[in-house]
C-alpha cells in the first residue's frame, strides 16, 4: 500500500470510531441519527452545486472582462497606427500612389487598410465619422498648394480643427465617452494653437 491510501484508511477507521462512540455513549439518537446524516449530506451537495453556479459565473465574467480588455488594447494600436500613418501623409503633404511596378509606398493602399482595420473594431457611426474627417483633412490637403501666406493661417487652422474632430470621434469609440462638447471648444483650441504656430 503507499501512503495516500494508508491515510485514507486511517481517516475512514477514524470516522467510524468516531460514529460508533457517539452511538455507544448516546451523543446522538440512533433514530436522529440518521435523519442528521441525510441533512447533512443534503447540505454539502446544495453547497456543492451553489459553489459550482457561483465559480461558472465569475468564470464567465472574467472571461468577458479579458476579451473587452484585449479589444481594447487592439482599438488602441489600430488607433495608433492609423494617426502615425495619417502623420505621414501629412507631413510629405499628399497622398502618394506611385505607378505600378514602382518600390514607392502607396499610401493611398495603406490607408485603405488603415480604415478597413478600423471598420473591423469601431461602430458604424464612429466609422462613418472617422471617414469623413479623413475626407475633410484630404480635401484640405489637396487645397494646400493653392493658398498663399496669408492663407496659411487658414489652412492651419482648419487642419487642426479636422484633427481634433478626428481625435474626439477616436475617443468617444474608444472610451464610450458620449460628451459632445468638451470645456473647450474644438475652435477655441484650433486657433489657439496656430496663433502661437504662425507668428511672424
Amino acid at each position: 500500500m503507499n501512503k495516500t491510501s494508508t491515510w485514507q484508511y486511517w481517516v475512514l477507521l477514524f470516522a467510524i470510531l468516531v460514529l460508533a462512540a457517539s452511538i455507544l455513549f448516546q451523543i446522538f439518537d440512533l433514530d436522529t441519527l440518521f435523519n442528521r446524516l441525510y441533512g447533512s449530506l443534503i447540505g454539502v451537495v446544495l453547497t456543492a452545486i451553489v459553489t459550482v453556479f457561483l465559480l461558472q459565473g465569475q468564470t464567465q465574467s472574467q472571461e468577458k472582462r479579458e476579451k473587452s480588455i484585449k479589444i481594447f488594447e487592439k482599438k488602441q494600436a489600430i488607433y495608433h497606427d492609423f494617426l502615425v500613418h495619417l502623420n505621414s501623409i501629412l507631413q510629405d503633404g499628399k497622398l502618394t500612389i506611385p505607378e505600378r511596378g514602382s518600390v514607392e509606398r502607396n499610401e493611398y493602399i495603406d490607408l485603405i487598410f488603415q480604415i478597413s482595420y478600423l471598420k473591423l473594431h469601431a461602430t458604424e457611426e464612429n466609422t462613418l465619422g472617422i471617414i469623413s474627417q479623413i475626407e475633410k483633412i484630404l480635401d484640405l490637403l489637396s487645397m494646400e498648394s493653392t493658398y498663399n501666406k496669408d492663407m496659411d493661417r487658414s489652412f492651419y487652422l482648419r487642419l487642426t480643427e479636422e484633427l481634433l474632430q478626428l481625435m474626439h470621434i477616436m475617443r468617444k469609440d474608444l472610451y464610450g465617452d458620449n460628451t459632445t462638447e468638451n470645456s473647450i471648444s474644438v475652435n477655441e483650441i484650433a486657433q489657439n494653437l496656430t496663433k502661437y504656430a504662425l507668428k511672424k
